[in-house]
């Protein structure tokens, strides 16, 4: 069977087998009993173990399972059903833990849509969790700015929360196809940054412009949302955040009986010239 990624090394196409992933020149890489495979070559590490550790990523799949950003994921699953053909072609890129490939997934299918997905991530923690057996969905581990996918391949490109590579995603994307991007709005966390430091701030929801994909259309999706003081742990746990908060921060927030904060996100969507 065919992959929707291809050879890191040479570039050649990959064929799928029981134990690997191989191409024509016969690089071969090893594939895993959940069916991932690593394609990250060792001079595209910037670290021994690089991308989200272990610890993130269950907080991120803990707090995901509490529905609280099921509004974003039902908003990006209808982006994709407004922009994408019948049977599309999707990369999930920087997908981490598998929460919104999977989301996407399900919500083309109840659709009957037929789509082809492939999600890649730095981390192999994230790709690990992410991969089921028997599932339709390919997941590797891959670097977002050396993405192992052929040129012109894809209908839709997801990138979520995550490091924006300009040329590697014009590349993958197929004449007419769209990227689909999440930023955090301007009061996203709000209530959380209000406990965590002296001086909170709003974001400036700035990103970098694509030179190549056109503006089509930004969507914001905004919430409330009350958390208990587990659950805003592991919200914090899955942030930027968790990275430079003191100790007396911490303490405040395990201290709270209930976080309220808003959730703010904007869904920017671009298209690839014909």
């Amino acid at each position: 069977m065919s992959s929707l990624f291809c050879c890191p090394v040479c570039g050649g196409a990959l064929e799928i087998n029981p134990q690997s992933y191989s191409c024509p020149k016969e690089h071969s890489f090893d594939r895993a009993s959940k069916g991932y495979v690593n394609l990250l070559l060792s001079n595209q590490k910037n670290s021994r173990e690089p991308g989200d550790d272990a610890d993130c990523l269950r907080a991120r799949r803990r707090f995901l399972t509490y529905g609280f950003y099921a509004p974003l994921a039902k908003a990006i699953g209808q982006a994709a059903l407004d922009y994408t053909p019948q049977a599309p072609k999707v990369l999930d890129c920087c997908c981490g833990e598998g929460y919104y490939t999977h989301f996407l997934l399900d919500m083309l299918q109840d659709h009957d849509r037929q789509p082809q997905i492939a999600g890649f991530d730095i981390s192999k923690h994230g790709v690990k969790m992410a991969a089921r057996k028997n599932c339709p969905t390919e997941f590797a581990v891959a670097s977002a700015f050396r993405i192992p996918a052929p040129d012109n391949a894809f209908d839709l490109a997801l990138l979520c929360f995550a490091p924006y590579c300009d040329g590697e995603l014009t590349r993958v994307l197929k004449p007419g196809g769209v990227l689909i991007r999440v930023i955090p709005g301007k009061a996203h966390l709000y209530g959380l940054k209000q406990v965590l430091y002296d001086h909170p701030y709003k974001n400036d929801e700035k990103s970098e412009v694509p030179t190549v994909l056109q503006p089509v259309e930004v969507r914001r999706i905004s919430h409330t949302i009350r958390l208990t003081s587990d659950q805003a742990i592991d919200l914090l746990a899955m942030t930027p955040y968790a990275y430079r908060t003191d100790p007396r921060s911490m303490h405040r927030l395990h201290d709270l009986p209930e976080l309220k904060t808003d959730i703010e996100f904007l869904i920017e969507i671009f298209r690839k010239p014909q």
